[in-house]
């Protein structure tokens, strides 16, 4: 699909959408869609991170609280890799 124009793809997205479609949801969709090539680029790439690792990131960043490990010992855990 990376040899699909991103203009062929957006129309493409657009043209499968009811009529009765926003403007807003349409941006939407184009970018969760955009979200996820990117994803898919960089696992193909190999930037990715452990499960334990996202987890202490969202926990730094005040999202989720999956445990009760003091901040401090999350945020030099997180910020080693960082």
């Amino acid at each position: 699909m990376s040899d699909i124009t991103v203009k062929y793809r957006v129309l493409k997205v657009v043209e499968e959408m009811p009529p009765e479609i926003t403007f807003e949801e349409v941006m939407k969709r184009v970018y969760f869609l955009d979200k996820v090539d990117r994803g898919l680029k960089q696992v193909e790439a190999g930037d990715i991170i452990s499960g334990e690792a996202a987890k202490k990131v969202a926990q730094k960043v005040g999202r989720v609280n999956w445990t009760n490990q003091p901040l401090a010992d999350i945020e030099a855990s997180a910020t080693s890799w960082l």
